[in-house]
């Protein structure tokens, strides 16, 4: 896991193709640390979403040509690597850095499915027709999903960390509840008294947990064990995060959040 362009510290590989890297070009290197991006902003860099592979998701399915071998339901999929993470075998933290509550608009999987809309309110619902699973469909047939966003760093166990975006709709929603108590629930001791913590000021651990509702079954996000932030670099890069997406970051949702923001629609749990 390697930290975004916009993070503070930029870590210089020690060897290169060919051989290793000299004492001096190593110094020259760490010298220009960062140099380069003076001109590229938030709205430049591609944020990964991190989305759980679900039953209908292309990176496992049969035949799909988006199929990644290894690939299964429950894992986690990084939009900008193409890769899975098993959070079974890997130790996933994040910080929660932002938070947006969006209703996003997607033309219907059976045509092609596709991203149309994000609308800021939900007064959009007021122009659809809800179906009887609860379903709200525009006058054209587009499905509007409620989904929040949270803006997140993915840490490693080696103290990297990138910035990323976890997206939570339809059932999921609870779950986005459930994270956003915990962290209004946090308090710090600050001057001889209690204070409310920073919404970026923790790690969370994260994992993936089957749920189910009548006949269906599916995967959602289990965040739990919050964490006090020790490294200063990583709560100044949660801090600087969380004021870009303050200051307002706007956001194209990939394919593939589509494919789990829909699969599970079918199920209505709020």
């Amino acid at each position: 896991m390697t930290k975004s362009a916009t993070s503070e510290e930029t870590q210089l590989n020690k060897k290169e193709e060919g051989g290793v890297v000299s004492a001096e070009m190593l110094e020259m290197m760490g010298a220009d640390a960062g140099q380069g991006f003076e001109n590229v902003n938030i709205k430049d860099v591609a944020i990964p979403f991190i989305a759980i592979l679900q039953a209908l998701s292309p990176q496992i399915k049969k035949g799909s040509p988006a199929k990644i071998e290894g690939a299964e339901e429950g894992f986690l999929f990084h939009t900008v690597k193409q890769q899975y993470l098993d959070p079974t075998k890997v130790h996933i933290r994040i910080v929660n850095c932002g938070f947006q509550k969006r209703w996003v608009e997607w033309k219907p999987r059976d045509t092609g499915g596709g991203f149309v809309a994000t609308h800021l309110t939900d007064q959009i619902l007021h122009q659809c027709v809800k179906d009887d699973k609860g379903k709200y469909h525009t006058k054209s047939g587009n499905l509007i999903v409620e989904t929040a966003y949270h803006f997140v760093l993915l840490v490693g166990d080696d103290g990297s960390f990138e910035q990323a975006v976890i997206s939570m709709a339809s059932t999921q929603l609870k779950n986005s509840r459930r994270l956003m108590s915990q962290l209004m629930a946090l308090k710090l001791e600050f001057g001889g008294r209690k204070v409310d913590a920073p919404m970026f000021s923790h790690t969370f651990d994260v994992n993936t947990k089957v749920e189910s509702k009548a006949d269906n079954t599916w995967y959602g996000w289990d965040l739990t064990k919050p964490t006090l932030i020790t490294d200063p670099n990583l709560y100044k890069a949660a801090k600087k995060f969380h004021e870009l997406v303050k200051d307002g970051l706007d956001l194209t949702p990939p394919a593939d959040d589509q494919v789990e923001a829909t699969s599970v629609s079918e199920v209505t749990d709020y």
